[in-house]
């Protein structure tokens, strides 16, 4: 699919090959925040990591652009949105540019310090945290350090490496029992020619408009180890196929690890995504879990993994998940606001998945004419009434769909529900100075249909101060009230966290 896309295509205008941008960052966040009040060119937002240079393409930017977005700036130029928007985009104008400067066409580029980012959370009793690459938080204190750098050459080929230093307290233990790792979050070797994109090496992924979670593909986990083809960011098929909009596909392959029930089975996954209109963006994914240590692959085996065609059977060789998902926009002058949703099948009937669990959301990215503030709200439900434990199980393979005992998906796990709210308070822009105020709230209910469950209260306050554009210093308390903990009756236990960071992006 991927490769017949990226065969086809064509972008809808040159933009030269960048790494990624981190996944539900700053950048990412403002520049999805501006599609929403219909400051940008329509972009797709729901496949990720997306490169830094396609979120740059639909930029609202005042010059001119093979994407003609200095036309689409003009306008909503004298708005309030746009009056709004400008001071928050002014970190990112250096990096608009580049994109159509000609005289670095051909170079070879090297960013020694694209993305950093240190971070010191101490942890009081039990805390659990989602959506972090699979990182550890033990009670005591935890530090991460990470640090990206990327080169660029010929404007096709580029290199990401991010090295992350950990040093994990683990409050209890002897000092010389302290965990200490070096290891990669990303190192990628990605190639764009033409329309299609190759890329090789350790990437997370993330299927879907969810911005607190995802049914078949998530951050929850660490990053795989992958080759992965899809075409070179949003492209535009030819003749009539051009009325779909933005087309994105992708395609990738990996193996999970070797310390489990089934050591090293293949997972592989695809997703197309397109922007048929300017405010509906739509698309769909499939993952297959297949093969391992002592199974043999062979090209009947991959044939029915494809076609879904034994998903029934008790000899069915793999486990196989699938979803459906929409982003709405409504632009109401009054009050624009996005609803998105997914839905997901961890079995198939009748030529469609069954056994479904759904994800649904609603932002805000102003509450009437106030742009300080932002909000959101999302809703995840995998329980399958009447089937215990089915999201994110198999009998193939015991230990169902995690990577290094993390769920793939939606962190919520099998026969869960989580809702999700968070409120953005931004002070106004002064001398390039940009404070925030976020406050989450969280409830999750674990292994519902089970005699005993779970549930969990998560209540967290964040400040940001982001200076110089592009640095941002922030500071966040978190409490966390466990009801059932464990799965045990009566067993409530209380946890907090307070942390510190600091992020260099760019």
């Amino acid at each position: 699919m991927a490769l017949l896309l990226a065969g086809c295509g064509v972008p809808p205008g040159p933009v030269r090959h960048t790494s990624t941008a981190r996944i539900g960052g700053r950048f990412e966040r403002t520049v999805r925040r501006a599609d929403v009040l219909g400051l940008t060119p329509a972009s797709l937002h729901s496949t990720r990591p997306s490169s830094i240079g396609d979120l740059l393409r639909s930029f609202p930017d005042e010059t001119d652009s093979p994407a003609d977005v200095g036309e689409v700036a003009d306008e909503v130029e004298h708005s309030p949105d746009m009056l709004w928007f400008a001071p928050w985009a002014a970190g990112y104008e250096e990096e608009v540019a580049d994109q159509w400067d000609e005289s670095e066409t051909g170079r070879f580029r090297f960013s020694p310090v694209a993305d950093s980012r240190l971070r010191i959370i101490a942890v009081d009793k039990t805390v659990r945290f989602e959506n972090e690459q699979g990182r550890e938080f033990q009670n005591g204190l935890n530090f991460y350090l990470s640090h990206r750098s990327t080169a660029r050459l010929y404007d096709r080929v580029v290199v990401t490496a991010e090295p992350e230093l950990s040093a994990i307290e683990r409050e209890g233990v002897p000092d010389e029992d302290a965990g200490v790792n070096l290891r990669f979050q990303e190192l990628t070797a990605s190639v764009r020619i033409g329309p299609a994109e190759v890329t090789v090496g350790r990437q997370p992924l993330w299927w879907g408009p969810g911005r607190h979670g995802s049914l078949l593909l998530s951050n929850n986990a660490r990053p795989f180890d992958l080759i992965k083809l899809s075409t070179a960011g949003p492209i535009i098929l030819p003749w009539y196929f051009a009325h779909l909009g933005l087309i994105r596909g992708e395609l990738f392959v990996t193996q999970l690890e070797t310390a489990r029930g089934v050591e090293r089975p293949i997972l592989a996954g695809m997703r197309l995504e397109s922007r048929v209109l300017p405010w509906l963006e739509i698309g769909a994914s499939r993952t297959a879990q297949f093969g391992g240590k002592g199974r043999s692959v062979t090209g009947r085996t991959i044939w029915e993994v494809f076609t879904a065609s034994t998903e029934n059977d008790e000899d069915d060789p793999g486990n196989q998940l699938a979803s459906i998902d929409a982003r709405v926009i409504v632009p109401w002058s009054v009050q624009p606001f996005e609803v998105y949703g997914e839905l997901g099948g961890e079995d198939e009937a009748g030529g469609f998945f069954s056994r479904e669990a759904y994800l649904l959301g609603v932002y805000l990215p102003r509450i009437g004419p106030w742009h300080m503030f932002e909000l959101g709200f999302e809703y995840a439900d995998t329980t399958v009434f009447g089937h215990l434990r089915t999201w994110y199980t198999n009998a193939n393979f015991p230990d169902g769909y995690t990577f290094h005992e993390r769920i793939i998906g939606h962190h919520v796990g099998s026969d869960g529900q989580d809702f999700f709210a968070e409120l953005r308070v931004h002070a106004p822009v002064v001398e390039n100075l940009r404070l925030s105020l976020i406050l989450a709230y969280g409830y999750e209910e674990h292994l519902r249909l089970d005699p005993v469950e779970e549930r969990l209260h998560q209540i967290r306050a964040t400040v940001e101060l982001t200076a110089i554009d592009t640095l941002t210093f922030a500071a966040f308390y978190e409490h966390q009230i466990w009801e059932n903990f464990a799965q045990q009756r009566g067993d409530h236990e209380v946890g907090d966290a307070v942390g510190f960071g600091v992020t260099w992006e760019f």
